[in-house]
């Protein structure tokens, strides 16, 4: 798939994996907006105008609808939360904001990144799509197994393509 002026939305755009997304995005040709959850914390997106920073929030579904607008494609790279409760609000009800309002906007593929925390600690020599998801364990582990799941449950009900890595 070309990315030559396709515009894309990246949540989570100031983490490790999301910020360098967005210049490998920007590298391809690709028109982003790098959701963040406060402008100050991102200076770096008005450097370029294949990138533009968006104040929002995965938790806040206005804020969603407002940054995809208009893209074809979402990068779901935001994650958080220290306790059960902060995990399942950024990761499970926070995907499902980000699905929700792609569909609203007419928006197609979504790319979840996912983690192999999502398999628990005891992984099997190959790792694939069959393996199973911790449905039990830490914040990050089930949080990010839920969300994972969720994305692909609410995905086929909304009829968006939904890959995770």
């Amino acid at each position: 798939m070309s990315l030559q002026g396709t515009p894309v939305m990246v949540t989570g755009a100031n983490g490790f994996i999301g910020s360098r997304l967005v210049d490998r995005l920007v590298e391809a040709g690709a028109d982003v907006r790098a959701l963040v959850r406060s402008k100050a914390d991102a200076p770096r997106w008005t450097t370029n105008p294949r990138r533009r920073a968006v104040r929002g929030d995965v938790t806040d579904p206005a804020s969603i609808a407002r940054a995809v607008a208009g893209c074809e494609v979402v990068f779901h790279c935001a994650w958080g939360g220290e306790s059960m409760e902060e995990s399942r609000l950024v990761n499970v009800e926070g995907t499902r904001h980000v699905l929700r309002a792609a569909a609203e906007a007419g928006v197609r593929r979504i790319v979840h990144v996912s983690s192999m925390a999502v398999h628990g600690g005891a992984l099997p020599p190959v790792l694939t799509e069959a393996c199973s998801l911790v449905v039990e364990g830490d914040p990050y582990s089930v949080g990010k197994a839920e969300g994972e799941r969720l994305a692909f449950e609410l995905g086929k009900e909304l009829g968006l393509e939904v890959t995770a890595f």
